[in-house]
């Protein structure tokens, strides 16, 4: 298993099981090496964030989306002056009740998609305005998101060992 500092997470809403929150990392803070069981979706606002995914190091810029895949080593800072980013992190057991086994596949870590930071901008609306059924609209953009990633951001390999 991993060595470095177990994240647990808890939630603000228990109908809504994720953690979302808006970060800006300026100069050279680091973040601490930490894992956890959920699967971690970061939305590159401005500036190129760093991250270190177990022993790989990936960049990535505004507009860029990184996974951080179920149970994987990571830290962040900010490769240039500073950085902002949009965090969203989705419970484990949330993914499973919808077939979603973040455990068992592996995300491409790096997604130039820019239909997710359209449903970004809506699950950040209704967290902020809360507007009737938000609670339902929120469920459906975070099983877009998954429906969006287990189809077309499964790594190679990954999709090869599946299909033997």
């Amino acid at each position: 298993m991993n060595h470095g500092s177990y994240e647990p997470h808890t939630y603000a809403n228990e109908n809504i099981p994720i953690i979302y929150h808006k970060r800006t990392i300026i100069g050279e803070w680091e973040y601490y090496m930490h894992w956890h069981e959920n699967i971690e979706i970061i939305f590159v606002t401005s500036g190129v964030l760093k991250v270190r995914l177990d022993d790989t190091t990936y960049y990535a810029g505004e507009n860029e989306t990184v996974i951080i895949n179920s149970s994987v080593m990571h830290d962040f800072s900010a490769a240039e002056k500073s950085v902002e980013y949009d965090c969203l992190i989705i419970d484990k057991g949330f993914c499973e009740q919808y077939g979603f086994f973040i455990d068992e596949m592996h995300i491409e870590e790096i997604v130039r998609e820019y239909e997710f930071f359209d449903i970004n901008n809506k699950i950040k609306y209704l967290l902020t305005e809360k507007p009737a059924y938000f609670e339902a609209d929120v469920t459906s953009c975070l099983l877009n998101i998954l429906i969006l990633l287990f189809r077309s951001h499964i790594s190679k390999s990954e999709a090869y060992n599946k299909n033997k």
